[in-house]
């Protein structure tokens, strides 16, 4: 399924009579620190403070958070490198799975999900996992029903999880 995603800038007028354009302001839940799941509820909670976008730095680069080989805009053949390769995030894989094995426990806690079946907690799964893809530069997902929404009572409610969180991710 794919996404879209837009960013709108803020419009302000200052006292000189000019119209600038200004970034979002950021809010004071960006600067706090996130110590229980619940800190993460407000929209423009940030899930990954310390991670930036990923950029293209080319082979030579010795920054472990940059593409080395992957340039979205070089030309291939033709057409671009980001339509060769049109990478995917599963989101059962990244968000949800917990890195069970064989003989023991889960090796992987986020500190975002309090491991609860509700939509407050599916929201958070899936903030986090749009922030995560917007640093990546990846712009297509894929996931289950179960992944994202949480089961309901009934088959009607379990429905209505699914529209509520898939509304969200449609916002995203």
């Amino acid at each position: 399924m794919a996404r879209s995603r837009s960013r709108s800038s803020k419009k302000s007028t200052p006292k000189s009579g000019k119209k600038s354009v200004t970034k979002r302001s950021k809010s004071k839940s960006r600067s706090r620190k996130c110590t229980k799941p619940s800190d993460y509820d407000h929209k423009d909670a940030v899930y990954f403070p310390k991670v930036g976008k990923i950029q293209y730095k080319g082979p030579k680069s010795k920054d472990p958070m940059a593409y080395k080989w992957y340039n979205a805009d070089e030309v291939v053949m033709g057409r671009k490198m980001k339509d060769w390769c049109r990478f995917s995030v599963v989101f059962w894989h990244t968000f949800r799975g917990v890195g069970l094995d064989p003989f023991g426990g889960a090796t992987i806690t986020r500190p975002w999900d309090d491991d609860s079946e509700t939509l407050a907690n599916a929201y958070r799964r899936v903030r986090a996992s749009f922030e995560f893809m917007t640093k990546l530069g990846v712009e297509f997902y894929a996931f289950h029903d179960r992944d994202v929404a949480p089961e309901g009572k009934n088959l009607k409610e379990s429905n209505r999880n699914l529209d509520k969180v898939s509304d969200l991710m449609l916002k995203l």
